[in-house]
């Protein structure tokens, strides 16, 4: 819909990886990850230099999100939802 149509602000919708198993009937536990966010490549602490997400981790917290492209996050507010340890079900 947004892809065609566009509407108010899409970039948030279209930009999303929206990568899922069954593309087309995702499960609730994929939506919820995306949402979430996760690093696109490890983050840093900026006053030490640590890595405190590696590239691929679910973030833990909107503190974590990063204007420079680094992170994905569906809403800033769910940032911090979905435990970086979870898997949805059936996944490894």
């Amino acid at each position: 819909m947004y892809a065609e149509q566009g509407g108010a602000n899409p970039d948030q919708v279209l930009n999303m990886t929206w990568n899922y198993a069954i593309p087309h009937e995702p499960k609730s536990e994929e939506v919820a990850m995306e949402s979430n966010g996760k690093a696109l490549a490890d983050i840093t602490d900026p006053a030490t230099g640590a890595v405190i997400v590696k590239k691929g981790q679910q973030l833990s917290s909107f503190a974590q999100l990063r204007d420079d492209g680094t992170t994905s996050c569906g809403c800033w507010i769910f940032a911090g939802s979905w435990d970086a340890g979870r898997q949805p079900d059936g996944a490894s």
